[in-house]
């Protein structure tokens, strides 16, 4: 009788293993397919702006990158920076200088546009953790001395890896438990929407609207 009661729990464990196993590889094969959607390429309009050399250009551009909190997340140098939690994600985010494993180098103006305003990589792929939804409203200009500020950065050796979902991170994803901010702002921006015009600095409401929107 005890036989047949623990031969019948296996089967019954085996079962729920086998079932676990399944909607494990089920969720990871759903997973990788939306992955590799999020972060495929993407054909966006990028219209080209006047980015001016100047000192107080670079001066104007170092303000915003400063307040738009650009060093808290590519930190005090824009070298970039990652972490990885084994098996589920790595997130790197990216050398913005001309050294070793950066985009500064590579990048021309229009590519800066894309990745700032737009949300894509000079690759044409999406980027996963950038605000772009947000830098979209930046006006013309203002988004003009923030390129011509980090076309200025000094070169920064730091190569990384790209961001990634492990296994556990593949099967997370389907079941919405991952952030939102690895989903790429490019999939929720309107590239055709207009674009605030920066009402004159200053101790404004105008002033002040734009610096919300932004």
């Amino acid at each position: 009788m005890i036989r047949k009661i623990l031969k019948w729990i296996g089967i019954v464990l085996g079962n729920l293993i086998g079932l676990l196993v399944l909607a494990f590889a089920i969720l990871y094969i759903i997973g990788t397919v939306k992955w590799n959607k999020l972060h495929g390429k993407y054909d966006v309009p990028v219209e080209m702006i006047t980015i001016s050399t100047d000192q107080a250009s670079i001066a104007r551009g170092e303000h915003i990158a400063t307040i738009r909190i650009c060093k808290e997340c590519h930190t005090e140098t824009l070298s970039g920076q990652f972490a990885t939690v084994p098996g589920l994600v790595t997130l790197s985010i990216p050398n913005l200088t001309s050294g070793a494993g950066g985009v500064g180098d590579t990048n021309t103006d229009e590519d800066w546009v894309r990745a700032i305003r737009h949300g894509v990589g000079h690759d044409d792929r999406g980027l996963a953790l950038m605000p772009s939804r947000v830098f979209y409203y930046l006006s013309d200009h203002d988004l003009g001395v923030l390129i011509a500020y980090l076309k200025s950065l000094p070169p920064v050796d730091n190569e990384m890896p790209p961001t990634d979902l492990g296994p556990l991170g593949r099967v997370m994803l389907p079941l919405g438990q991952l952030p939102e901010a690895i989903v790429p702002n490019v999939t929720v921006i309107d590239h055709y929407a207009p674009r605030l015009v920066a009402p004159k600095p200053g101790v404004t409401v105008e002033y002040g609207e734009y610096l919300a929107n932004t």
